[in-house]
């Protein structure tokens, strides 16, 4: 799988990370591995989400972004619980999470070009039992 994850437990944090051309039905998998295995309601000290996409490529038609937004809005429940800083420094790949950004409510969501900043934005407002979401 083009996927991988590990937890930041300093900081609280589950980064998935992509690597390579990443197809549509891949992205989609991810989300519900990620919700299914990662997010758990047992699992513990996670403030926030980085998604790394510097070493990935999507392959994925800007038309179906209405399809991205639907995991967005299926997984709201979740979802919304977290901060979520999106890595890329792939020019190409910063129009899609924009377009998904500007079309889903209701969550806290960046895109940034290096890990210190995501973390640096993600730490913000953390407090002892994890961060002061004002959704």
């Amino acid at each position: 799988m083009p996927f991988s994850y590990s937890r930041d437990k300093n900081n609280g944090v589950l980064v998935k990370r992509g690597i390579g051309k990443l197809k549509l039905a891949e992205i989609f998998s991810s989300w519900d591995d990620m919700m299914n295995n990662y997010l758990s309601s047992d699992e513990e000290n996670i403030n926030g989400i980085i998604l790394d996409y510097r070493d990935a490529e999507f392959d994925v038609n800007i038309g179906q972004n209405e399809e991205i937004v639907d995991i967005f809005k299926k997984h709201k429940e979740v979802l919304s619980r977290y901060k979520i800083a999106i890595l890329t420094s792939r020019p190409d790949n910063i129009a899609l999470p924009l377009i998904v950004s500007s079309k889903v409510e209701g969550y806290l969501y960046e895109i940034f070009s290096t890990e210190e900043a995501a973390l640096e934005w993600l730490n913000e407002g953390r407090m002892e039992s994890g961060f002061n979401n004002p959704i």
